[in-house]
C-alpha cells in the first residue's frame, strides 16, 4: 500500500513538472515575436525601354515609385516575399538583374535596360541635391545640397564641407564658394562652359574646380533642379 501511495505521489510530481514545463513553453511561444523583414536600402534605376519609353524607378520599403512620362505612381510589392516584382495586371514592373519588364494592360510588355550612369544622377536628384559633378580625369564625385558640399574622392570616405555665401561673376559666368571642415578649407569654382567626361563622352554644362589645400580636383557637372 505504501509503495502504491509513493508511486502515485511520484506520478503526480512528474505530471506537475510536466504541466509547469508546458506552461513555461507556452509563455515563451506567446511572448515570441517573429523577426521583422528587413527593408532593402532604397535603390534607384533609370530604365530605357524598347519602344523608346524612359523612366525612373525608386525601389524602397513596401514597393517602388515609378516616374513615368505620363504620371508618377507607387506600385506595391506583388507579395510580401517578392523583392523584384511590383504592381498588378494593370501596371507592373518585374526586375531581372540589370533589366526589367514594364507590364501595362493592353500594351505589349516592354523589355527595359537599366542605365546605371543616369540612375546615379536620378538618385542624387531624388535625395534633394541641387548640383552634381563627376571627376574629369579621375573618379570621384561631389554634390551640393543646401549650402553643404559632399565630396567623395577617387579612393576614400565621403567628406562634408559647409559652404559660405556664393559669389557670382555674371560676366565670366562663374560662381565661387569658400568652405571648410574640421580638417581643411576649400575653394570651389563652377564655370558655365561645356565639359566633356572622357569616360562616357557625355558633355556637361559646367566645369568644376575644387581646391583642397594642395589638392586640386576637376570635374564636369550640372544643376539638378
Amino acid at each position: 500500500m505504501r509503495k502504491l501511495t509513493a508511486l502515485c505521489s511520484s506520478v503526480l510530481v512528474v505530471i506537475a513538472l510536466g504541466l509547469g514545463g508546458c506552461t513555461a513553453l507556452t509563455n515563451v511561444i506567446e511572448s515570441f515575436s517573429p523577426p521583422e523583414v528587413q527593408e532593402l536600402s532604397p535603390s534607384v534605376h533609370r530604365y530605357e525601354c524598347e519602344d523608346g519609353t524612359e523612366f525612373t524607378a525608386s525601389v524602397e520599403g513596401e514597393g517602388a515609385w515609378l516616374f513615368l512620362p505620363e504620371k508618377t505612381v507607387f506600385l506595391p510589392r506583388a507579395s510580401r516575399e517578392s523583392r523584384t516584382r511590383f504592381g498588378d495586371a494593370d501596371l507592373g514592373l518585374w526586375q531581372i538583374y540589370s533589366e526589367a519588364m514594364l507590364k501595362r494592360a493592353g500594351i505589349r510588355d516592354q523589355r527595359c535596360v537599366d542605365n546605371q550612369l543616369q540612375a546615379a544622377w536620378e538618385a542624387s536628384q531624388l535625395r534633394g541635391a541641387d548640383f552634381r559633378a563627376l571627376g574629369q580625369n579621375s573618379s570621384g564625385e561631389l554634390e551640393i545640397e543646401n549650402q553643404t558640399l559632399s565630396f567623395t574622392p577617387q579612393a576614400g570616405d565621403q567628406r562634408t564641407y559647409k559652404l559660405g555665401p556664393k559669389q557670382n561673376d555674371a560676366a565670366l559666368r562663374k560662381t565661387s564658394y569658400q568652405g571648410a571642415s574640421e580638417q581643411d578649407a576649400l575653394n570651389l569654382v563652377l564655370e558655365g562652359k561645356s565639359c566633356r567626361d572622357p569616360r562616357s563622352a557625355e558633355v556637361y554644362e559646367t566645369t568644376v574646380t575644387l581646391s583642397l589645400g594642395d589638392e586640386i580636383w576637376r570635374g564636369c557637372g550640372r544643376a539638378l533642379h
